[in-house]
């Protein structure tokens, strides 16, 4: 019996060997069948072409495939098939760990449902204790290079803005103090640390300017500002090296400091350290303006610095008359 083209009389009828492997001895007798013969279309192009009804139909047949296993979705698969699907994805992960989410941005109400069912006895770290040999394995690397997990990353000045926000004010237990200490004396007896951060310590004494000094001068340049920068030691006044002074007649100065690295490098207060160098200055007539980590790295730090060095400038001008 013949049937005129695309008659639908087989259209979801279930074939007779679906599911139904073929034997050896079939695969052997098709494939024998097959040899020598040379295909119709061999060498040939552009002798069949589908239709655009047919290329219709091939794109509905294929719509809702994965496209990585081939899988439709809603189907159900055998034990086999889901091996391999298992395997592809595997596959595509282990050269690309972020293949699953990639482009995609989870939702804040997806983000804490992932949280809620990893917490506690349905994380799969709970009740889980490394071995003393990864312990190890931690400390040694930990020791080598103690920033590892930031290494090559850099902290925006937001970010920075608020680690030292959060962290004001903070006062560490004698007991911590002490953790930290044996810590970081521990971390010192490597060799290969210690040589490494004394080199850190060097460059960094003799790298100027600063940060906090490289911002001021961009804004001193952006608004033609009555200062210059002499924080690389070209200037000594009193036996102290200022960061800015004025090059208009003015004498002033500007010092920009990080509150920290005052207080714990040199063992005194803020207002012991400010008091100080405007003393060291006063003996010779200069006056003296501080600025911060607070003024530099607030998010409108431009402006705060800007009208406190202009409010500086009016009343030096103002004694001078």
């Amino acid at each position: 019996m013949t049937f005129a083209k695309g008659n639908q009389i087989n259209k979801g009828c279930i074939p007779w060997n679906r599911g139904i492997p073929m034997s050896e001895e079939a695969k052997r007798k098709d494939r024998e069948t097959h040899i020598g013969k040379i295909v119709w279309n061999k060498g040939k192009q552009g002798v069949f072409h589908h239709s655009e009804e047919t290329k219709r139909r091939i794109s509905e047949t294929h719509k809702g495939f994965h496209p990585t296993c081939g899988f439709k979705k809603g189907q159900i698969l055998s034990e086999e098939s889901r091996k391999k699907a298992g395997q592809s994805i595997s596959d595509n992960a282990r050269t690309n760990p972020n293949f699953g989410m990639k482009g995609k941005h989870p939702s804040e109400e997806t983000k804490r449902k992932i949280s809620e069912a990893k917490k506690g006895e349905r994380n799969p770290n709970y009740g889980k204790h490394h071995t003393e040999e990864w312990k190890n394995k931690l400390s040694e690397s930990a020791k080598i290079n103690p920033n590892y997990g930031m290494r090559g990353k850099h902290l925006s000045e937001t970010t920075r803005r608020k680690i030292s926000e959060a962290r004001k004010g903070r006062v560490c237990s004698e007991q911590t103090r002490m953790k930290l200490k044996g810590k970081m004396r521990g971390i010192w007896q490597n060799p290969e640390y210690r040589e490494k951060h004394i080199k850190a310590i060097l460059s960094g004494l003799f790298k100027r300017p600063t940060s906090f000094e490289q911002k001021l001068i961009d804004l001193i340049k952006e608004h033609n500002l009555p200062f210059s920068y002499v924080g690389d030691g070209a200037v000594i006044i009193n036996y102290v090296n200022p960061d800015f002074i004025g090059n208009n007649g003015n004498k002033q100065i500007i010092e920009v400091y990080y509150s920290w690295f005052k207080t714990n490098h040199n063992k005194k207060t803020i207002e012991q350290y400010e008091n100080e160098r405007r003393e060291r200055f006063a003996k010779f007539g200069f006056e003296t303006l501080f600025l911060n980590e607070d003024d530099i790295c607030a998010s409108n730090w431009k402006e705060i610095c800007l009208n406190k060095i202009k409010e500086f400038i009016f009343m030096g001008i103002g004694d001078k008359r």
